[in-house]
């Protein structure tokens, strides 16, 4: 969602909102890649997927635990 750089900067803070938002968040993991580093998740997406999928499956178990 665009916003102007000024209200983040009145919001957040100079240093917070020119940090984390309007920096460019362009990262490469070159040198991990460089070592041989794999990582299980080589993209976000199924990463995320992985994450969501594990929570719910502990609040099931936590859910049918309270039910006994």
């Amino acid at each position: 969602m665009p916003a102007p750089a000024f209200a983040l900067r009145l919001l957040l803070g100079r240093e917070m909102a020119d940090e984390l938002l309007l920096a460019s968040q362009r990262v490469e993991p070159r040198r991990l890649q460089e070592t041989g580093y794999a990582f299980r998740f080589p993209a976000l997406e199924p990463a995320l997927l992985h994450v969501l999928a594990r929570g719910s499956a502990a609040r099931s178990l936590t859910t049918r635990a309270d039910a006994i």
